[in-house]
Parts: C-alpha cells; sequence; structure tokens
C-alpha cells in the first residue's frame, strides 16, 4: 500500500517539476541571449526582466533599453536609446464580443509604446499578441511596471494618471 501510494505522488507530481524545468531553462536561454546582444554592442546588462517568450534589459549605463524575442523561428532584437525618447505608454489594443446579451472584452495585443517630444512613434515592444499567445500572463503589469522604470529614468514622472490607452476595434456580435 505504501509503495503505491509514493508511486501515485510521483506520478502526480513529477509532470509539474519537469515544467518547472523546463520554464526556468527557457528563461535562462532568454536571459543569456539577451546578455549576447548587449556584449555585441559593448554593453552589460544592468536590469532586466524574464517573460514567458521575451527579455528586456536595460544597459548598465541606462543609455539603452533592449528587447529580445524568439517566436516561430523569428528572432527579434530591438534596442532603444533613452536619450531620444521623451515619453513611453502602455498601449492594449482590444475589442469588444458581444454574445447575447453578455459581453467582454479580448486583448489583441499589448505594446510599450515609445514616443519622441514631438509626439512621434520611435518604436515599440509587443509584449502580447494573442496571435502568439493564448491567453494574458501578466503582460499588462510587466509593461506598467516598465512603464514605471522608464519614466523614472527620463525624469518624466508626473501627476498624470498612468492608465493604459485602450483602443477599441471591430465589435463582434455573435
Amino acid at each position: 500500500m505504501l509503495i503505491i501510494s509514493i508511486t501515485l505522488i510521483i506520478i502526480c507530481v513529477l509532470p509539474f517539476l519537469i515544467i518547472n524545468g523546463k520554464a526556468k531553462k527557457k528563461a535562462n536561454l532568454l536571459k543569456t541571449i539577451l546578455e549576447t546582444k548587449l556584449q555585441n554592442d559593448n554593453r552589460v546588462l544592468a536590469d532586466h526582466e524574464v517573460h514567458n517568450s521575451f527579455a528586456l534589459g536595460l544597459d548598465s549605463n541606462y543609455n539603452y533599453l533592449y528587447f529580445y524575442t524568439n517566436n516561430d523561428d523569428t528572432e527579434i532584437v530591438k534596442k532603444v536609446k533613452l536619450n531620444q525618447i521623451s515619453t513611453c505608454q502602455v498601449v492594449k489594443d482590444s475589442k469588444r464580443i458581444i454574445n447575447g446579451k453578455s459581453s467582454y472584452e479580448l486583448t489583441e495585443r499589448v505594446r510599450l509604446v515609445f514616443y519622441t517630444s514631438h509626439h512621434t512613434i520611435i518604436d515599440y515592444f509587443e509584449l502580447y499578441n494573442d496571435e502568439d499567445s493564448s491567453q494574458l500572463d501578466g503582460e499588462i503589469a510587466l509593461a506598467h511596471s516598465w512603464k514605471q522604470k522608464l519614466d523614472e529614468l527620463l525624469h518624466t514622472s508626473d501627476t498624470r494618471s498612468t492608465t493604459m490607452t485602450t483602443l477599441e476595434s471591430n465589435n463582434i456580435f455573435v
């Protein structure tokens, strides 16, 4: 009876241990690749965040913000020079789905968008896309966290609310 109980516990726990180990390996790989990309530019990684399929990082002099992702055999490496941007905004693209009497909002994309002082877009980092991932996993909170870090670095923190910009489009009626 004891042997059967131990075997059942191992069978139940083992998949979780395997999944956790794979997630840690992937996070370490993303961090290593991000560090390599910074080293190629003669920079050193100071602050970073590794998420499911992407990594964000600041160089040690806080001159550049780097973004790395690898989805569907497409490697994307982006960098933004911080002295060229004046603001950073979290942009959440979503659409409202109406099904009879109920409705809900479907998030399509979450991005960090970087603007110049003339309000033109320099670049953006796409943290979530519903075509690549089936559900959100903290990307909105992470985007707001990095927006706050960048606001502090850029000395653009102000008393305005840091709410995200929501683009409503393509209402779908089911």
